[in-house]
């Protein structure tokens, strides 16, 4: 877990996912999921010229795994394997506003799933 603060009307969350195929699944095991960047963002392209931006790369806790090292070359279609499915990235965007368009201040939790997280 870690905590970020960032300003804006939105927040974004970029992260690295591998999915595994099905039969690993069914023994249990997961997609790996790798959060890898949190940053602030505007609903209008005027916004990012006139307001502040932040950015955060997430640092990991715990060493990379060696399938982390598998990721680039499966994501550029560089190699195949056959106990991956696929490698790509993931964004995610929430907003930072109410529906009424006051400002939001709390706390969010990522969801990470099976398909990446929300």
């Amino acid at each position: 877990m870690s905590t970020y603060f960032v300003i804006g009307k939105q927040v974004a969350i970029k992260g690295k996912i591998i999915r595994l195929h099905s039969f690993f699944h069914f023994l249990g095991m997961h997609n790996l999921c790798k959060l890898t960047t949190l940053y602030s963002g505007y609903e209008k392209a005027d916004d990012y010229n006139l307001l502040p931006l932040t950015a955060h790369e997430i640092q990991e806790k715990k060493p990379t795994s060696f399938l982390w090292n598998l990721w680039e070359p499966l994501f550029f279609q560089e190699q195949t394997n056959a106990l991956i499915k696929s490698a790509f990235l993931q964004s995610a965007y929430f907003p930072l506003e109410t529906k009424e368009g006051k400002p939001f201040c709390g706390t969010f939790i990522i969801h990470l799933t099976n398909e990446g997280f929300y």
